[in-house]
């Protein structure tokens, strides 16, 4: 399944991102994400260092931000499946 990045919403409050099937034909699987302003955002650091923090939405460029978000989203998603993977072994 191929999801891409079709709409990227940014407003006082939060930020909404929808991934869906690129494909016309077969363009019957989506996802919608939802972000509070108020969550610490970050990208990754080209040196290989600590993340950086996102800071200013108005100050970066809308592919920073889509990044940040799909970051974030990626590793709850990683936190869920352990979890969820644990109690499936239980």
């Amino acid at each position: 399944m191929t999801l891409r990045l079709i709409a990227t919403t940014v407003t006082e409050s939060e930020i909404r991102c929808r991934l869906a099937d690129p494909t016309p034909e077969t363009g019957d699987k989506w996802v919608e994400l939802s972000i509070p302003i108020t969550v610490e955002l970050s990208l990754p650091n080209p040196t290989g260092g600590p993340d950086i923090p996102l800071g200013s939405l108005a100050t970066r460029q809308l592919a920073s931000i889509q990044l940040a978000v799909l970051r974030y989203v990626r590793d709850a998603i990683g936190s869920e499946t352990q979890r969820l993977a644990g109690l499936s072994r239980a």
